[in-house]
C-alpha cells in the first residue's frame, strides 16, 4: 500500500457494521491528510490490516468513491483523489444555500424550539474554547468535529435532518482544505470569533444579521484555499485535470 505513513491504529467494534467503521476511519485518515492525495489503496492490504474479509473493505471503498475521495485507475486500483477547486466552490455554494435556508425556516419554529437550539450552540462554542490545552493534531481533529456540530445545529433550524446529512456527504474535499488551514491560515481564534458573531445574532433573534455573518464565515474558504494550494500544489488537481472530471 503506497501510503507515506502507516495507518493509524484502529480497533473494530462488535456492535456496528464493519464496512461503516472502515469507511469512517479511512474518510478521517484522508481528510486529515494522514493518507496523502495520490496514495494507492489496496483492498487486500486493508483486509489484512483490519483482519477482515475483502467484502466490507470493498463496500467502504465504494462509499469513498461516491464521496469523490477515491478514483479507480485500471491496473493500479483505488487512488486517493486530489483536491478539486471546482468541487470546493460548488460545495461552498450548496452549503451556504442550505444553511441560510435553515435560518430562514427559523420563523416557523416556536420560541421554545429556537431557545433549545441556541442553548446547544452556546455549549458548542464553550467546548470549542476549551480545546486549546490539547496537542496540535488532536486539537485540529476535535475542532473539526465541533465545527461540524456547530453547523449541524445551524441546519437544525430547518427541522430537516437531510440538510446537514447532504452537506456532510458532499464536503469531504472541503474538509481536507479545512484541516490544512485550521490553526494556521485560519487561526482557531478567528473561526471561533466568527461562530460567536453568528451565535450572538441568533441569541438576539436577529436572523437577518445571523445569516449575513454566516455567509461571510462560509465564504472564507474561497480565500483560504489559495495559499493552501500554493503550499501543497501537488495535492490539487490542475486546471486540465479539472476539465476531465
Amino acid at each position: 500500500m503506497a501510503f507515506e505513513n502507516k495507518l493509524s491504529k484502529f480497533k473494530l467494534q462488535q456492535d456496528r457494521a464493519i464496512s461503516a467503521q472502515i469507511y469512517d476511519f479511512l474518510r478521517l485518515e484522508i481528510i486529515t491528510t494522514h493518507i496523502k492525495p495520490g496514495s494507492t489503496i489496496s483492498e487486500n492490504e486493508l483486509s489484512t490490516h483490519f483482519q477482515v474479509s475483502r467484502q466490507p473493505v470493498r463496500e467502504a471503498l465504494m462509499r469513498l468513491r461516491l464521496d469523490g475521495l477515491l478514483k479507480v485507475i485500471p491496473q493500479r486500483g483505488s487512488i486517493v483523489q486530489k483536491i478539486s477547486v471546482s468541487n470546493l466552490k460548488q460545495i461552498c455554494f450548496i452549503r451556504t444555500s442550505l444553511e441560510c435556508a435553515a435560518l430562514d425556516h427559523a420563523s416557523e419554529l416556536s420560541l421554545t424550539e429556537i431557545e433549545k437550539i441556541i442553548d446547544k450552540l452556546a455549549l458548542n462554542i464553550f467546548s470549542q474554547e476549551k480545546l486549546f490545552s490539547l496537542k496540535p493534531q488532536e486539537l485540529t481533529e476535535q475542532f473539526l468535529r465541533l465545527d461540524d456540530e456547530f453547523h449541524r445545529l445551524i441546519c437544525s433550524f430547518s427541522q430537516c435532518p437531510m440538510a446537514f446529512e447532504t452537506i456532510q456527504a458532499l464536503k469531504p474535499q472541503m474538509d481536507r482544505v479545512r484541516f490544512l488551514s485550521q490553526g494556521g491560515i485560519s487561526p482557531y481564534e478567528e473561526i471561533i470569533a466568527e461562530h460567536k458573531k453568528v451565535f450572538e445574532a441568533l441569541k438576539d433573534h436577529d436572523f437577518t444579521k445571523a445569516k449575513k455573518f454566516l455567509i461571510h464565515h462560509l465564504h472564507e474558504i474561497l480565500k483560504t484555499y489559495i495559499p493552501i494550494r500554493k503550499q501543497y500544489s501537488a495535492w490539487f488537481l490542475t486546471e486540465d485535470e479539472e476539465d476531465l472530471l
